[in-house]
C-alpha cells in the first residue's frame, strides 16, 4: 500500500471484477484522514474527476471489486492515532478481522496451501458454469432475492444504517459462498454463517 493516491486507483481499476488484495497497509506512508480517504475512494468504485493540461476532462477509473487490507493496526486506530475520529461511513465499508488468536499452521496445511497456488484458478469456471445451469443469468431477480433474504439473516430493520450496509455487503459474501458450498468448491461442513 506504498503508493499514491493516483495509483491505487490504476491498480485498483486493473482488480475490477476480481479481488484487490492490498499487502502492508501499514508501509502506505500516510496519515489517518489521507486514510481514510483512501479507503473512501476505494469503496466509492470510481477514481477523482481531473483534467488534461488542456483542460479537458481525462477518463474517470472505475471499479467494482472486493477490497482487503492487511496490516497489524486497525482502520479505526489509525485514524484516532492521528487526533480524529473515523468517518461512521468509512468504518461502515470496513470490516476488521483481528488474527491475532489464529491457529498456527503445521507443515501438513502449508502443503496443501502450495497445492492450492499450484491449481490457482480453476474454481471460477465451475462457479460460473454453476450459475448458469442455475438459470440466474435469466433471473437474475432470484439472485437479488437470495442476497436480500441473507441481508435480514445479518442485521435487523431497526439497526443502524452503517450496519445495514455492512450486512448488505457480507450478504453478497455469505451468498457467494453457498453458492461455492453448493457446487462443492467449499466443504459442506464449513460454517459460512458462522
Amino acid at each position: 500500500f506504498n503508493v499514491t493516491p493516483n495509483a491505487i486507483e490504476a491498480i485498483a481499476e486493473r482488480a475490477n471484477g476480481t479481488l484487490l488484495a492490498i499487502d502492508e497497509g501499514g508501509q502506505s506512508n500516510m496519515t489517518g484522514p489521507q486514510y481514510q480517504t483512501a479507503v473512501f475512494n476505494l469503496a466509492e468504485g470510481s477514481g477523482k474527476h481531473r483534467l488534461t493540461v488542456a483542460a479537458a476532462e481525462r477518463k474517470v477509473r472505475r471499479w467494482s471489486t472486493c477490497i482487503t487490507i492487511s496490516e497489524e493496526i486497525g482502520f479505526a486506530d489509525k485514524v484516532k492515532r492521528d487526533g480524529r475520529n473515523p468517518a461512521a461511513g468509512a468504518v461502515a465499508r470496513s470490516w476488521e478481522i483481528d488474527v491475532d488468536d489464529a491457529e498456527m499452521l503445521n507443515d501438513e496445511t502449508i502443503t496443501k496451501m502450495d497445492g492450492i497456488r499450484h491449481n490457482y484458478g480453476h474454481a471460477a469456471p465451475v462457479f460460473i458454469q454453476y450459475l448458469i445451469d442455475q438459470g440466474y443469468p435469466q433471473h437474475i431477480d432470484r439472485l437479488s432475492k437470495r442476497i436480500k433474504d441473507a441481508e435480514v439473516l445479518l442485521s435487523n430493520i431497526g439497526d443502524a444504517p452503517q450496519k445495514r450496509r455492512v450486512s448488505g455487503a457480507a450478504a453478497i459474501l455469505l451468498v457467494a459462498g453457498e453458492l461455492a458450498q453448493e457446487v462443492g468448491l467449499v466443504d459442506a461442513e464449513y460454517d459460512l454463517r458462522g
